[in-house]
């Protein structure tokens, strides 16, 4: 779980300094890879928590 959130926490930091990025310079690119990590940080955390109520489905019957 340590690790879940240290990834948690670096894809927020990443997203937020590819924003910041993009509104110091204007350049596009920043804003498309940090909307990149925000969209596959996103889909991880929904396949982590799938698993996790999949096992306490399991365990519950």
């Amino acid at each position: 779980m340590l690790a879940l959130r240290i990834a948690a926490i670096l894809a927020v930091l990443v997203t937020a300094a590819g924003i910041v990025l993009f509104l110091v310079t204007r350049d596009k690119k920043y804003l498309s890879f940090a909307l990149q990590v925000f969209k596959y940080a996103a889909i991880f955390a929904l396949l982590v928590f799938g698993v996790l109520i999949l096992e306490r489905a399991i365990v519950l019957v």
